[in-house]
């Protein structure tokens, strides 16, 4: 009941712009009934806020690439992946500045291969190589443009499997 008063809260204070319903990445909710768009009104009080939070968490992670470029290995739904140790105390600062938000972040290390895994990766050529150069701005607009797409209600919510758009009709394999 806590958490259904707090939604309550949230969705009170938070502002329409032009009547739609924008999270903190400036994506509107629209949820599809068939092929007839639902009224804001319609739409359950939890999804709303599913929305507003996907918002502050694509937000985060885009402002953790600019502030770690060189560090950042993978993005996950809830986290990331660095190779190296990064300052959490700056990002948690960089992450307040810019969204008026307070993180708290959890760390683990991640040792490859995991100790609890059972097979044998003797054979496996586990080492990384990176390229001696990196642009760190490389890919970045057409990546953040399709992790802003995903965040939604529905069939966006995943993440694409190729960040980069397909070619018309796709690949020919």
């Amino acid at each position: 009941s806590d958490i259904s008063k707090a939604v309550k809260v949230i969705l009170k204070k938070h502002l329409l712009s032009k009547k739609r319903f924008i999270n903190a990445v400036g994506k509107e909710l629209i949820v599809m009934k068939g092929k007839n768009k639902l009224e804001l009104s319609k739409i359950r009080p939890h999804t709303k806020m599913a929305h507003l939070i996907q918002g502050v968490e694509a937000q985060v992670l885009e402002i953790t690439a600019r502030a770690f470029p060189n560090q950042l290995l993978l993005l996950q739904h809830d986290g990331f992946a660095t190779k190296e140790r990064i300052d959490t105390g700056k990002l948690v600062q960089t992450i307040e500045a810019q969204t008026g938000f307070r993180l708290t972040f959890n760390e683990e290390k991640i040792e490859f291969p995991d100790p609890e895994f059972d097979d044998d990766f003797v054979s496996i050529n586990t080492k990384l190589e990176y390229p001696k150069k990196v642009n760190i701005n490389n890919g970045l607009d057409v990546f953040w443009e399709s992790l802003w797409t995903t965040v939604g209600v529905g069939r966006g919510d995943l993440l694409p499997a190729f960040p980069i758009p397909l070619p018309e009709g796709g690949f020919d394999f």
